[in-house]
């Protein structure tokens, strides 16, 4: 166990839908770097989530797209799975190619036949979700690391083997999963032990795994790894692994739909469709460019792209912003002097109030959660305060939501920021590497 570890890379992956008239659009917004990213969806930026809530690690999908809405090829040449249970029909991206699209201003007008058409896809994506179950993806990295030699004295007789076969991989049982699959390694080696071609932490010292997860219930749970394997002479092992953690943020998942159906099916959820929904609230102080750049790290993937007919926000945010911008005036107690009058024990002033102008910002996210849940969350964004309304239809997720938002600060948004630097940074190294 000291010699072989399984490295957690602390994210999850998922394919990530397109389609619409519009998609392409936010897209090349995105890569270009232009706006807030509030309102649309980030593609390039953050195609997976992190499981420490700060920031994301580990390599990224590409948001190359092919024409059935994803990038089957790029996704299964990088990680040699499929995606299936992440895909939906392909006739449901053609139908969204001919749908009306929204515009900055307002929402696309549907015809009777849109919403017609509109309703029949809902239906077929509620069918879906019951009928074909998605897993989460975690990867993993196995390692044949050095390390110094045991301490113990009764250890000192075993010699490792250098290079190790026909390894398995099992892993715990938990009522929340469907029992995971073992995987199955042909061979891996110690460093510098098939001679000195070999890549420095490539193959046959390192293998890239992804692990396929399918929740009964979405609860978070940790697994214990065994592994056995024989060495050359036949001599055959078995050990444990460190555990991994399936995390709360592992099991989001984008909807299945193309992008344009995005806002309908929030709505229609929002509005009452949702089988027994529950709500909560959560009121965040922190600055507007704080939460638009958490939001953009956290949940870039799940934005809903375009506006959403909704109730506004009822909420008193002129109260909220007269409060954050007052000042005492001068000759109050706490301005220097004393040129107010006291009425009832309470100071009044006679200067007129400045007018309080109110900008707030209402970004819709919406999450998957496998096997057939959702997680809604509006925000709805001023200049120093936020409010989130949050709709499920699993009451036991909102249990999971303050720890979810605990991590949103100040802190949290500059190691959001420096790590998205850092892997643009790394992007840019990796392919002047490959133009060289």
């Amino acid at each position: 166990r000291r010699k072989l570890g399984i490295m957690d890379r602390q994210c999850a992956v998922f394919v990530l839908p397109t389609g619409g008239a519009g998609a392409p659009a936010a897209a090349a917004r995105a890569a270009a770097g232009e706006g807030s990213g509030v309102g649309s969806l980030q593609l390039p930026a953050l195609p997976k989530l992190a499981a420490d809530a700060v920031a994301t690690e580990g390599d990224e999908v590409s948001a190359t797209r092919g024409g059935d809405g994803f990038d089957d090829n790029d996704w299964e040449l990088r990680w040699g799975d499929c995606g299936d249970d992440h895909q939906f029909p392909g006739e449901w991206l053609e139908l969204a190619s001919r749908f009306p699209v929204a515009s900055d201003d307002s929402p696309a007008e549907l015809s009777a036949e849109d919403r017609e058409q509109l309703s029949l896809v809902l239906q077929e994506y509620r069918r879906l979700v019951q009928t074909s179950p998605a897993s989460i993806r975690l990867p993993f990295v196995l390692k044949y690391e050095s390390v110094l030699r045991s301490t113990s004295e009764a250890l000192d007789w075993l010699e490792c083997p250098r290079q190790l076969f026909s390894l398995e991989l099992t892993f715990s049982s938990s009522e929340h999963f469907v029992p995971i699959e073992p995987i199955r390694i042909p061979y891996i080696a110690a460093g510098g032990s098939v001679g000195s071609g070999q890549r420095a932490g490539g193959f046959p010292c390192m293998n890239k795994l992804l692990l396929k997860l399918q929740p009964i219930s979405p609860v978070p749970t940790s697994f214990g790894v065994n592994i056995a394997f024989n060495d050359c002479a036949g001599h055959m092992y078995f050990g444990q692994l460190d555990t991994f953690n399936a995390a709360f943020q592992d099991m989001f998942l984008p909807v299945r739909l193309p992008l344009a159906f995005w806002p309908h099916l929030f709505e229609s959820l929002w509005t009452g469709s949702m089988p027994q929904s529950c709500w909560s609230v959560k009121v965040m102080d922190l600055e507007r460019e704080v939460v638009q750049l958490l939001i953009r790290s956290q949940l870039g993937p799940f934005v809903v792209p375009s506006e959403v007919r909704l109730e506004e926000e009822d909420f008193d945010f002129e109260q909220e912003e007269w409060f954050a911008c007052w000042r005492p005036p001068p000759g109050s107690a706490g301005g220097g002097g004393g040129g107010g009058d006291f009425l009832g024990g309470a100071e009044v002033f006679e200067d007129d109030e400045e007018e309080v102008v109110v900008r707030v910002e209402t970004v819709c996210v919406m999450v998957f959660i496998p096997p057939s849940y959702h997680l809604l969350m509006r925000f709805a964004i001023s200049s120093h305060s936020t409010i989130v309304r949050i709709l499920t239809d699993r009451f036991q997720l909102l249990s999971y939501m303050d720890a979810f938002f605990l991590a949103w600060s100040h802190e949290a948004a500059e190691a959001a920021a420096a790590a998205a630097a850092q892997a643009v940074a790394a992007a840019v190294a990796e392919a002047a590497a490959e133009a060289a």
